[in-house]
């Protein structure tokens, strides 16, 4: 019982691409989409990031090129800014995000400002443990809140979005 050659030909050019056929049905079908984060918060927030920040923002967010135009300023954790300014930007109503190592000290160093002190009510130095790699200040009235994020390792840009979002969330609640 011999295959005439020209069947074997015929048999063995089309088993190829039943194959791969079978392999791409495979693959389409056991592929789940990422779901895209959807900052319910943010999309309606103005955001200025200062250069010295890694931050990649979305281009879906609102991002404004002057923190006199932003409702969430996110600047480096150990800025060039000083407290009379922090406290200008929290009394206009923005929030403040401190990002990186320093955060927590150098909001301790702002609110032992005469500035701060004249300003607000609250003391605003309590300590967290292990210090913050995100800390996010707003204030409502005479009070200054912070919130405060940390991570056993560098957080990722989606974490740092989704604390930010979170931050907002509260503040304007």
């Amino acid at each position: 019982m011999e295959l005439p050659r020209r069947r074997l030909l015929e048999t063995m050019t089309t088993l190829p691409a039943v194959v791969l056929a079978g392999c791409s049905a495979l693959s389409d079908s056991t592929s789940t989409p990422t779901p895209t984060p959807s900052y319910n918060h943010l999309r309606n927030t103005p955001v200025y990031r200062s250069d010295d920040v890694g931050l990649r923002i979305p281009d879906r967010l609102p991002t404004v090129e002057a923190p006199t135009n932003a409702d969430l300023i996110v600047i480096h954790g150990n800025p060039a800014v000083d407290a009379e300014q922090a406290v200008t930007w929290l009394a206009d109503e923005r929030a403040v995000a401190l990002l990186g190592d320093s955060a927590q000290s150098t909001w301790i160093e702002w609110t032992q400002s005469d500035v701060y002190r004249e300003t607000f009510q609250s003391k605003g130095q309590s300590e967290a443990t292990p210090e913050p790699h995100l800390l996010v200040a707003a204030a409502a009235g005479t009070t200054a809140t912070t919130y405060r994020y940390s991570w056993s390792d560098l957080p990722s840009n989606t974490q740092l979005l989704d604390a930010l979002d979170d931050a907002m969330a509260d503040i304007e609640a």
